[in-house]
């Protein structure tokens, strides 16, 4: 900011600009994934407000939330990104968050929120997952609350292939730019009870 400018020019430093590849990329964002509906170039499975069960008017703003209902385990709401360009997130992950709004309604409800790289089938391109737990211990019951996660705070745990129905541990090299998913996924159980999801956004700070 101004005020950290001041302080290093002050001793006789200079500050470093913003790359011009990281602020082309920077003017990207925020990225919109749901607001009522999916962002732009975002698809909610099949779900519609129009038709679908999982839309509900308990929301935190707007219209519309998402709501999950006794999820089964390995059950996920699959945010799918495949057309948006994440690839900015390359150079600017440390700087970027993954902001929500989430109510929670019951004590125990775990999932793992991730993201999921694409998944060629042939061994050499994976399906890389990187993921975070969350668990509604750690939040208010009953309450629309705001969660922000930094986007370095999650971690390359490795992927599941559907195609060739394998597990390849991680070797570090998950990439923005393949990207197909956002899940909410029961990975270690079901998950009781109804939690609902509004304002999904990728933010720079």
């Amino acid at each position: 900011n101004d005020l950290e400018k001041e302080v290093v020019e002050g001793v006789g430093f200079t500050m470093p600009a913003l790359l011009e590849g990281d602020a082309a990329a920077a003017a990207a964002f925020p990225i919109t994934i749901f607001d009522d509906f999916g962002g732009k170039g975002v698809r909610i499975n099949s779900w519609s407000c129009a038709m679908d069960s999982n839309c509900s008017k308990d929301k935190a703003e707007g219209d519309f939330s998402i709501s999950m209902s006794d999820q089964k385990l390995y059950g996920a709401l699959s945010l799918e990104l495949d057309q948006v360009d994440l690839s900015g997130l390359n150079t600017l992950q440390d700087k970027a968050y993954l902001t929500m709004k989430m109510k929670f309604t019951q004590p125990e409800q775990k999932f793992q929120l991730r993201f999921v790289d694409n998944d060629a089938g042939n061994g050499i391109v994976i399906p890389w997952r990187y993921a975070v737990d969350m668990n509604s211990n750690d939040y208010e019951l009953n309450k629309w609350v705001d969660i922000e996660l930094p986007l370095n705070s999650f971690a390359d745990i490795g992927g599941w292939s559907n195609s060739l129905n394998k597990w390849f541990d991680s070797t570090g090299t998950f990439e923005w730019d393949r990207v197909v998913t956002l899940e909410f996924a029961a990975e270690t159980g079901d998950i009781p009870g109804e939690y609902l999801v509004d304002d999904i956004k990728i933010v720079l700070k």
